[in-house]
């Protein structure tokens, strides 16, 4: 059974700020992806191999799934950040550490939505650009910052919350 206290978390500017940065980037990878439909070839690029090079084709109609995938991850993690007192926490949450904590693990959960739209969006752009013939794959290094970039933030937190409890 779970003891925590249930608290509001406020927002703070820099909360309101990544909130909007996420909602424009939404906003804008559905307009990338509206104009993209109507200019790429009706096969493209869909899946990418380790080494970055394309491996995988499929109907120009696949290049929805991408903004719809992030726009449901978002709504989802937003909705998940509304019950912070669920989280998996690095220490013990008690009424005095309870909104420092809560206020740290949202800001962690927002930054990681920023990363994963941002992320998802320059995989649309590449996607694009390498059905244009603009660019022959992702490279290595798009790969490797794709996973890294994520794993960042978590850390930060949760050193952060070790530190603040």
């Amino acid at each position: 059974m779970n003891t925590r206290p249930r608290i509001k978390v406020e927002m703070q500017g820099t909360d309101r700020l990544i909130e909007a940065l996420c909602i424009g980037l939404i906003v804008g990878f559905w307009a990338f992806a509206w104009y993209a439909y109507s200019t790429v070839p009706e096969i493209i690029p869909t899946h990418f191999n380790a080494s970055g090079k394309p491996d995988a084709e499929g109907s120009r109609s696949t290049i929805w799934i991408l903004p719809a995938i992030t726009t449901l991850s978002y709504i989802l993690l937003v909705l998940f950040n509304r019950v912070p007192h669920i989280f998996n926490y690095p220490v013990k949450i008690t009424e005095d550490n309870a909104a420092f904590q809560y206020g740290n693990a949202t800001r962690m959960i927002r930054v990681l939505n920023l990363i994963l739209i941002a992320m998802f969006f320059i995989i649309g752009v590449i996607m694009y650009r390498v059905a244009m013939g603009k660019m022959e794959g992702t490279g290595t290094m798009v790969i490797l910052v794709a996973v890294v970039l994520p794993i960042v933030p978590v850390f930060y937190y949760f050193n952060k919350a070790r530190k603040g409890a």
